[in-house]
């Protein structure tokens, strides 16, 4: 089964990705600017420092655990003193955070910090996304946007002309990227309307279930998250529900539900989705975009929209008993 293809202010998260690992990597003074900002280590060490980096990196040892998840740019350093650390770096432009998704950068810090000196969770975002997420972001170093492009723009004053020409065009960039979180996708009428219609439905018969309404607004975003069971996503365009085994207090596993007696969800199969996070599934189907799915004012198919509905109510219902 396809992926949702990515709304178009996604792709600006990996242009993000790849502009920082240019600069960390080929930028000695960037990189020992930003490896003093984020973990205080005197600048005397980190203009000594050796360091790898690694693009949308999984650890292998990982992807089986609770703690898996992709890393956007994973960093290792290795300081003249001879201490190792890890920076796990999550970017973001304007997409939804997934749930308990700094949650799990924190545990995979932890365990890295099992074979490491120190690990340490950063989140870039524009100064107005760390702002409206400061509560999801306390625990984690952030770094604002405009701060390192003017980081950047700074360094270009003190340097050769070809190096400045190009430190001026990734601030340049980098400015741009935030200006796409200002202009924010135009809410579109038939999701809105097929997002309240679902609301509706569930909070009938299931008035726990706190949706987010944030996670359904463009033509482009067809999942529907919940602050409440955050395990679940209703994967509107896919025709399936999904719950995310990781996102459960106790974390069971797939191996674990199956050896146990603990029956899953009616209609739910154990599986894997395209990330390889262990999850229950209900249904399946061909991607449809929203038109596909809302017309005229209601349902295209109201049928499915009733199944899905139900599995969504059962698998909260699930996951309250065993949390």
């Amino acid at each position: 089964m396809a992926d949702t293809p990515a709304p178009t202010e996604r792709v600006y998260e990996r242009h993000l990705d790849l502009l920082l690992a240019q600069e960390l990597e080929c930028n000695d003074t960037f990189f020992q600017w930003f490896l003093n900002r984020c973990t205080e280590v005197p600048l005397y060490y980190a203009n000594r420092a050796t360091r790898e980096i690694v693009i949308g990196h999984w650890d292998p040892m990982e992807q089986q655990s609770q703690y898996a998840g992709e890393d956007d740019l994973y960093v290792s350093v290795v300081l003249a003193d001879g201490q190792e650390l890890v920076l796990l770096i999550e970017n973001k432009i304007d997409a939804v955070l997934q749930p308990n998704q700094i949650g799990r950068y924190q545990e995979r810090a932890q365990r890295h910090e099992e074979t490491v000196n120190r690990a340490f969770v950063i989140s870039i975002a524009p100064q107005s996304y760390l702002e409206s997420h400061a509560k999801d972001l306390a625990d984690v170093i952030t770094i604002s946007i405009e701060e390192i492009a003017d980081t950047l723009s700074q360094q270009s004053k003190t340097t050769d002309d070809e190096l400045a020409r190009r430190l001026l065009w990734t601030a340049n960039r980098m400015t741009r990227l935030r200006e796409s979180r200002k202009s924010r996708a135009t809410e579109y009428p038939p999701t809105i309307e097929l997002r309240d219609h679902i609301i509706e439905e569930l909070l009938k018969q299931e008035p726990m279930i706190e949706p987010r309404l944030n996670s359904m607004r463009t033509a482009n975003t067809t999942w529907l998250y919940m602050s409440f069971p955050s395990s679940i996503i209703m994967k509107i365009s896919h025709g399936v529900v999904d719950i995310y085994l990781r996102d459960i207090p106790g974390a069971p596993t797939i191996s674990g539900l199956e050896a146990s007696k603990t029956a899953i969800p009616e209609g739910f199969e154990l599986t894997h989705d395209s990330s390889n996070n262990e999850i229950a599934r209900f249904g399946s189907g061909k991607w449809k975009t929203i038109d596909e799915l809302w017309s005229n004012g209601k349902p295209v198919n109201p049928e499915q929209l009733t199944r899905l509905v139900g599995a969504t109510v059962r698998a909260t219902r699930w996951v309250t008993t065993i949390s």
